[in-house]
């Protein structure tokens, strides 16, 4: 039961209900030494998803006006043109060897990819977690962009995509040339965002961990944060608490983006 439980739950998680991906993910991981702690578990999500049944995504996605990622002084002009496309990416890193990593893109006000899953390699660093699932987003982002262009919904004349995360040791590997002795170890597929970022196909800023969207993907939060997360995601409703400020540099960065569009 456990097992075709899980199986009915990854359709959702992967297309229609991110909001589920980690759990779901978490769940699958135990799918063959399931006790019934993973059971009561299992029936704790079918009955969230039962229970949460009108929040449908593709509804909520389009009928309403995208939201900023950053408070309206911060949005560049890009921003409005691409209809809202930007990115999250977190991890976990510390809890255990393989950590988990997530990320979500957002556009007009929904998400439109998601992931949830522990990492290939062993990180020895936040930083080395953090730069391994920005290169799983950055792919993501080349994906949408590419698909938008398909569909006659260009952005690329719109600037690079906003990728927004949390730590400046990631952020500052993805952005600054050449490597350093914490970094020159990284796999090749992890410095993959790096070569993204020198195509101008997007743009590393940071923002609080407490307002790190992405966070949904990675561990389990508490209830209010968990709920602003997912009504930012799934576009319930507007609410000013699951909008995002910058820090510092990465606020100044977007501002000078602003004058560049």
């Amino acid at each position: 039961m456990q097992m075709s439980t899980c199986g009915a739950l990854v359709w959702p998680a992967s297309m229609t209900r991110p909001d589920i991906q980690y759990a779901v993910s978490m769940l699958c991981s135990f799918a063959q030494c399931a006790g019934q702690t993973h059971l009561n578990a299992t029936i704790g999500v079918v009955a969230y998803l039962y229970n949460t049944r009108k929040h449908t995504w593709p509804r909520n996605h389009l009928r309403r006006e995208h939201r900023h990622a950053a408070r309206p002084h911060d949005s560049p002009r890009y921003y409005h043109e691409s209809s809202g496309l930007h990115a999250y990416h977190d991890s976990s890193w510390g809890k255990e060897p393989y950590a988990w990593g997530g990320y979500v893109v957002m556009y007009m006000g929904g998400a439109l990819t998601w992931k949830a899953s522990k990492l290939k390699i062993v990180a020895n660093s936040s930083a080395e977690a953090e730069t391994a699932v920005a290169s799983r987003a950055g792919k993501a982002v080349v994906a949408v962009r590419a698909i938008l262009e398909e569909i006659k919904r260009p952005v690329a004349g719109a600037g690079a995509t906003a990728m927004l995360g949390d730590n400046q040791a990631a952020r500052d590997t993805m952005v600054k040339p050449g490597c350093t002795a914490r970094t020159r170890h990284f796999e090749r597929a992890v410095m993959l965002v790096k070569h993204i970022y020198t195509r101008d196909i997007i743009e590393p800023l940071l923002v609080p961990t407490r307002q790190m969207v992405a966070d949904i993907f990675t561990k389990a939060l508490d209830g209010p944060a968990f709920y602003v997360f997912r009504d930012y995601i799934l576009n319930l409703r507007t609410n000013d608490t699951a909008h995002v400020q910058l820090q510092g540099q990465s606020s100044r960065r977007w501002r000078r983006l602003l004058l560049a569009g």
